[in-house]
C-alpha cells in the first residue's frame, strides 16, 4: 500500500483540527438566551444529550463550528427528525432538542457519517445569559446536585438555579 506524503499531511492536519477544537454546546430553555444546560468544551462530533431537560433552542459557541445538529431524542443517530444550522447560529427546532453535536468544515463528511452511533455525553454545566452584558455565565454541575439542577432547568426555575450558582437577587435579575 502506497501512501503519499501529501495525503499523510492532509490527514494529520484534519485530525489535529478536529481534536484541537472544542466548544460549549448549549440547550436553552428559551430562544438562545436565559437559562441553559451545556456540555462544556465538547469536541467536534461528540454527541451531547440533555435527556432530562431538553432545549427549546440549541447553540454551539466557540471556534471552528461549521454545523450544529439537533435531534428530538436522546441520541445523535440516523432516524427521525434532525435539524441543522450553519456556524454559531441559534437552532430553534419545532420539537424539544434532546441531543446535539457540532462539526467542523474540515472533515468533509456527509450527514449520514456524522450520525453514526456514538457514546453520548450528558450535560455537565448550566448557566444564564447575563441581562446586563448579554454574556453567558457558566457553572459546573456538581454530581451531588445533578438531579436538583436538571429538575430546575426542566421547570425553568431561575431562582433555584441562581441559588445553586450562588447568585443572589441583588446581584442581577435574569
Amino acid at each position: 500500500m502506497r501512501v503519499s506524503i501529501g495525503s499523510l499531511i492532509s490527514t494529520a492536519v484534519t485530525l489535529w483540527a478536529h481534536s484541537a477544537s472544542a466548544v460549549d454546546l448549549k440547550f436553552y430553555y428559551a430562544n438562545c438566551a436565559g437559562l441553559f444546560g451545556a456540555c462544556q468544551n465538547i469536541p467536534a462530533g461528540q454527541c451531547c444529550t440533555a435527556s432530562t431537560a431538553p432545549g427549546a433552542s440549541v447553540q454551539s459557541t466557540g471556534s471552528d463550528v461549521y454545523y450544529t445538529f439537533t435531534w428530538p431524542h436522546a441520541s445523535c443517530s440516523i432516524g427521525g427528525s434532525q435539524s441543522r444550522s450553519g456556524g454559531e447560529g441559534c437552532i430553534r427546532p419545532n420539537w424539544a432538542a434532546y441531543a446535539a453535536l457540532w462539526e467542523t468544515q474540515l472533515l468533509n463528511r456527509d450527514e449520514a457519517s456524522i450520525t453514526d452511533k456514538k457514546e453520548c455525553t450528558e450535560v455537565d454545566s448550566f448557566g444564564f445569559t447575563d441581562s446586563k452584558t448579554g454574556q453567558d455565565r457558566l457553572f459546573p454541575i456538581p454530581p451531588t446536585q445533578r438531579a436538583q439542577i436538571m429538575a430546575a432547568l426542566y421547570r425553568g426555575d431561575h431562582e433555584a438555579l441562581r441559588m445553586t450558582a450562588g447568585i443572589f437577587a441583588e446581584e442581577e435579575a435574569y
